[in-house]
């Protein structure tokens, strides 16, 4: 059969046209299957990319099975660096004087979450949803709950130390006893 993409007469042996073609794999990945050879659909010479060694490659790569390992790598990557400075705030002696930031151990429990995401998707060979979100939603949200905190203790030693009554707290008195 005979038909065009991007005004490109393309011999392919697929009877569908290339919109519904793509619906149609697009819903069975959706559901967990995989494609058929889009081959036809993708590259404008069809008799060229079975000769191309890229476009074998491409053909043979099984996206669904990089996913779990890709998506749980960039979580790892997109959240470390927060996790990270949470979790020094909460070693600091400053912020540990003015307030104990007991949240900020918990951001080194996070990474769990990444690991039990990426033993969900490579357990169902398909992206969850639910646990994309999860894993996403529960370290923003911890790390944004952290940094409140931190910003609440900051703002109110801030408030303390501007006072000029040495008397404002039982800190400051025992931080103006300390430099006399």
């Amino acid at each position: 059969m005979l038909w065009a993409v991007n005004d490109v007469a393309i011999a392919g042996d697929v009877a569908r046209s290339p919109p519904a073609a793509i619906r149609d794999d697009f819903s069975r990945i959706l559901e967990g299957g995989r494609p058929e050879k889009l081959g036809p659909l993708l590259h404008p010479d069809a008799a060229a990319a079975e000769r191309c060694w890229s476009w074998q490659l491409m053909q043979q790569l099984d996206v669904m099975r990089a996913f779990p390992t890709l998506f749980s790598l960039t979580c790892l990557v997109m959240f470390s660096m927060p996790i990270g400075i949470a979790y020094h705030l909460g070693l600091d002696e400053d912020v540990r004087y003015w307030g104990d930031g007991p949240m900020c151990g918990t951001a080194l429990w996070l990474p769990l979450i990444f690991i039990l995401a990426f033993y969900v998707h490579d357990r169902l060979q398909r992206p969850h949803k639910a646990t994309i979100v999860i894993s996403l939603l529960v370290p923003s949200v911890t790390l944004l709950l952290i940094g409140n905190e931190l910003t609440a203790i900051s703002a109110q030693g801030a408030d303390q130390l501007f006072s000029a009554d040495c008397d404002t707290s039982t800190d400051k008195r025992r931080l103006e006893n300390s430099w006399q």
